[in-house]
């Protein structure tokens, strides 16, 4: 199942609120490239495009022709469309959130793990480092 955002509306002037989001079907597929040929010809295909990616998600260069998708696949129905815009971009501020969360998350554990008031409770096993003459970072890398 993809979540597509699309021209469902021909008039270019409306810019972004002539687009809307639509579920397509097609079948799951391991490879990092697929072919799907409908029915009645239409063909969906795919390859996967180098990004960082989040949990083993990929993402997807598409190229769609003559293929269709029902009306009942429109997000929000018959008021959805020229929605898809406004939709997405919804969903990309949970997303965002999300990010900026886990980054405020990590930068609490460095601080933690190199702050001078973390001394007196760093783990033994930091510390032994420094009877071997091993250097110890007190400094954020973006500090240097």
């Amino acid at each position: 199942m993809l979540i597509v955002v699309t021209r469902t509306n021909p008039d270019r002037s409306l810019a972004h609120r002539g687009l809307s989001l639509l579920l397509v079907e097609k079948p799951s597929y391991e490879q990092h490239e697929f072919e799907y040929v409908q029915e009645g010809g239409g063909k969906l295909s795919g390859r996967a495009i180098p990004t960082i990616g989040y949990r083993g998600m990929h993402s997807f260069d598409l190229a769609f022709n003559n293929f269709f998708v029902p009306d009942a696949n429109a997000i929000g129905g018959e008021a959805g469309l020229g929605k898809g815009f406004y939709l997405t971009m919804q969903g990309m501020l949970g997303g965002r959130i999300q990010t900026a969360g886990r980054a405020c998350r990590h930068d609490r554990r460095w601080d933690r793990l190199w702050s001078p008031a973390a001394d007196a409770v760093r783990p033994q096993s930091l510390l032994d480092g420094l009877e071997q003459g091993q250097a110890v970072v007190r400094r954020r890398p973006a500090q240097a």
